[in-house]
């Protein structure tokens, strides 16, 4: 934005470009516009990318911390037993990360390759992007509009590079992340490679989330990436209006895309209530047990009494059983403090995924 504005390029006054993005978001036909010029607060598409890109990389970087951590984080919970289970899944962890992260000549041939995509892209959006199409008017015609594009080498050679550095970096993430989810997916469908520490009751009063809240949120975390993804491949589509061939290939790598990033938010949140489920039947069980021995020693109680009336009070141990009893018999699904705000936040990536297949359709 400070580099765009210092080139006067940032925005045109009486441009109302904006509209034409409002008028797509909800589906409705947009009225002409009045731009003489293309600035970049008007390239909604490149303006969406410049925002998806940092994300993909802090979010990549953030997500790997995050795993690097979990085992750590699920035992100040109390969720994770700190014992050599843990200790193994931890080491587990560290070592599956080592062995799929990208590094050295591997991460140098993924930012070639996306240095690569991103000209590509930038060139097909010179040449037919769908932006210059939605803007014409009689004032200023398609053409127009692309010579006065912000990004427009012929006359902006440090923007344009600066448009194929962002895109670049958000290609990088985007595809390193995707080769990330996919084979961390691929290690999870494995039975033998899944988490083995034993997880533990953490009861519903200590953490609403059931001591899960660091997991919750990793998987809540690479949904959100997704949306991302999905929201730049709406972008980059809008770019591709001309040649089946290139809408094809972005096609395909829309859907691998896709596919990768939601492969490990399934698989792990497959892990999660798999682990949350023997959890419960841990739980319930204890209560059964405790409420049988209770009930033996409330008989042996009366019969050694003869017949004179109990004591009043409620045991520790006895507090522990109600309470464990009422959270089996609400146990949810999902060990989320909240299921409505959780409905909520998906609710953005089904509306990206759709605008998504929308676009893929040609819509």
């Amino acid at each position: 934005m400070i580099l765009t504005g210092a080139y006067s390029v940032a925005r045109e006054d009486g441009c109302q470009g904006f509209r034409v993005f409002l008028a797509s978001l909800f589906l409705r036909q947009g009225e002409p516009t009045n731009c003489l010029s293309v600035p970049f607060l008007v390239d909604i598409p490149t303006v969406l990318l410049s925002l998806t890109a940092p994300f993909a990389a802090i979010s990549y970087l953030v997500i790997i911390r995050r795993l690097e951590t979990l085992i750590q984080d699920l035992q100040r919970t109390g969720l994770a037993p700190k014992d050599s289970a843990s200790t193994a899944g931890r080491r587990s962890i560290a070592e599956a990360l080592d062995r799929y992260i990208p590094r050295g000549w591997q991460s140098a041939l993924i930012f070639a390759i996306s240095v690569m995509m991103t000209i590509w892209l930038y060139s097909r959006n010179l040449e037919s992007g769908g932006i210059f199409q939605a803007l014409a008017n009689p004032a200023a015609p398609e053409a127009t509009l692309r010579d006065r594009w912000w990004a427009n080498y012929h006359h902006h050679v440090i923007l344009a590079i600066y448009c194929v550095g962002v895109g670049a970096i958000g290609v990088h993430f985007t595809l390193t992340s995707a080769w990330l989810y996919g084979l961390v997916g691929r290690y999870f469908v494995s039975a033998r490679n899944e988490p083995r520490f034993h997880a533990r009751y953490v009861p519903r009063w200590r953490d609403r989330s059931f001591g899960w809240a660091p997991a919750i949120g990793l998987i809540m975390l690479s949904y959100a990436t997704t949306i991302n993804f999905a929201i730049s491949m709406i972008a980059v589509f809008d770019m591709l209006q001309t040649g089946s061939l290139n809408r094809t290939v972005a096609g395909v790598f829309a859907v691998i895309g896709v596919i990768t990033d939601l492969t490990f938010v399934i698989m792990t949140l497959r892990a999660v209530i798999q682990s949350h489920k023997r959890v419960r039947a841990e739980v319930q069980q204890f209560v059964t047990e405790r409420i049988s021995h209770a009930e033996l020693r409330r008989r042996q109680s009366s019969r050694s009494s003869k017949g004179q009336a109990p004591r009043g009070g409620i045991a520790g141990s006895d507090v522990d059983v109600v309470l464990a009893a009422r959270d089996a018999e609400n146990w949810p699904l999902l060990p989320i403090s909240n299921p409505a705000v959780g409905l909520l936040k998906i609710a953005p990536g089904l509306y990206a995924i759709f605008q998504l297949i929308r676009t893929l359709g040609g819509s």
